[in-house]
């Protein structure tokens, strides 16, 4: 099996785009492959490529490398971050931090996360603003996991515990987001409750943020 992708991987490696987020993807899916493969030149290859496009957005706009947060904003740091302890690039690494500690400080309100919504805001915006979106909890959780990993500061544990509570109410609205008895997630948190759909990417994203809580509680 480890052949097979690796050929897919191969096959695929030739990927090149200007969207921040589908750079951050290949480079998180690129890390796994060096952590497992260090010798696999069309990973490492892929990897410094994918990153250096987040390197340079982050070094022509601070303090968020786009003028607005949009969707799934936590990705871009984190795949920095993987990048980094794959590579062994310490730049890198602290880029990712920077990018973690802006983003958990400018999505925080109180003691709860206060997520960027789905039509996106403007730097500097401080909310609460609706409708916030599951997905943005796992991307949080992941990157704060991620973070945990690399510093060891328990602070980054107790963060991605903090991004799970957001799916059971310690939110804006104070509304349970992931339906305990469907297993399924609410696809919205709006200012009155939540969007009753359970969409399949809200369920997903409600299962990767409770993974990564269950990942830090066994040490992983």
């Amino acid at each position: 099996m480890q052949e097979l992708s690796l050929e897919a991987f191969e096959s695929s490696a030739v990927f090149e785009s200007p969207h921040l987020r589908a750079n951050a993807y290949a480079a998180l899916g690129a890390a796994e492959i060096v952590e497992r493969a260090s010798s696999f030149q069309p990973a490492f290859d892929l990897l410094e490529r994918t990153t250096t496009t987040l390197i340079q957005a982050a070094r022509s706009a601070i303090p968020w490398p786009e003028a607005r947060l949009t969707y799934d904003n936590a990705r871009i740091p984190e795949a920095l971050l993987a990048a980094g302890l794959a590579m062994g690039d310490e730049r890198r690494t602290a880029l990712g931090m920077r990018l973690i500690e802006w983003l958990v400080d400018s999505e925080t309100r109180g003691v709860h996360f206060s997520f960027t919504p789905v039509a996106g805001r403007a730097i500097g915006d401080r909310g609460p603003a609706f409708d916030q979106q599951p997905i943005e909890a796992w991307a949080m959780a992941d990157a704060c996991q991620r973070a945990f990993v690399v510093t060891g500061d328990c602070r980054w544990h107790e963060l991605a515990l903090r991004a799970a509570r957001w799916l059971f109410g310690r939110n804006d609205a104070d509304s349970a987001v992931y339906d305990e008895e469907s297993g399924g997630t609410y696809d919205g948190l709006t200012a009155t409750g939540v969007n009753l759909n359970q969409g399949a990417e809200s369920t997903l994203a409600g299962l990767g943020v409770l993974q990564a809580a269950a990942s830090l509680r066994r040490g992983v």
